[in-house]
């Protein structure tokens, strides 16, 4: 997963998490997102992210769009419960919710007050559901950045892809039935 020292002048750094769309796949499928976490350096604590689980907003009544703590772009994002009317056995332990994406560019990021010279690095869990399979990439990427709120310049960027293709150039997502 993607891991940076960050340099002189950071001050903030953000983690997005993308299902990127690329033509011709038809649909796309759907990644699914959970345990995102963002490591740095301490205090006030190694975890930097909100709500990395995507346990919140409830979505055991079906599908919410967004997740607490979290900024979407796009349509395609949308936390889910495993228990839901529109579920997916598809969350991490622990926590029964998990975040989809789909469609077009769909994006979710957080940003974090970030130091300059310390080392961060985003881990996330990633599953290809045989309920939905994805058909195109998913990509986590962390970048920093001379502005607060990740404005400014970008001063630096760490990305890894996920892939449904087994072709050693992305991390392979092979097609699941349900959480391990």
């Amino acid at each position: 997963m993607p891991s940076a020292t960050a340099p002189p002048g950071t001050v903030s750094a953000k983690l997005l998490l993308l299902h990127v769309l690329t033509p011709p796949a038809p649909g796309g499928g759907t990644v699914r997102w959970d345990d995102a976490s963002l490591d740095g350096p301490a205090p006030p604590s190694p975890q930097l992210l909100a709500n990395g689980g995507f346990e919140s907003p409830d979505a055991s009544g079906g599908d919410v769009y967004c997740s607490t703590g979290w900024q979407c772009f796009n349509a395609g994002n949308f936390t889910n419960n495993t228990a839901g009317p529109s579920f997916g056995p598809v969350s991490h332990e622990p926590g029964s919710q998990s975040l989809k994406q789909f469609g077009v560019d769909g994006g979710i990021f957080q940003t974090v007050e970030a130091v300059a010279g310390s080392p961060y690095t985003a881990t996330v869990w990633a599953m290809n559901w045989v309920g939905d399979p994805l058909n195109n990439l998913g990509s986590v990427q962390l970048t920093v950045w001379d502005g607060p709120n990740g404005t400014g310049t970008e001063l630096g960027r760490a990305e890894a892809f996920v892939d449904p293709i087994d072709d050693n150039v992305n991390i392979y997502l092979p097609v699941q039935d349900g959480a391990e």
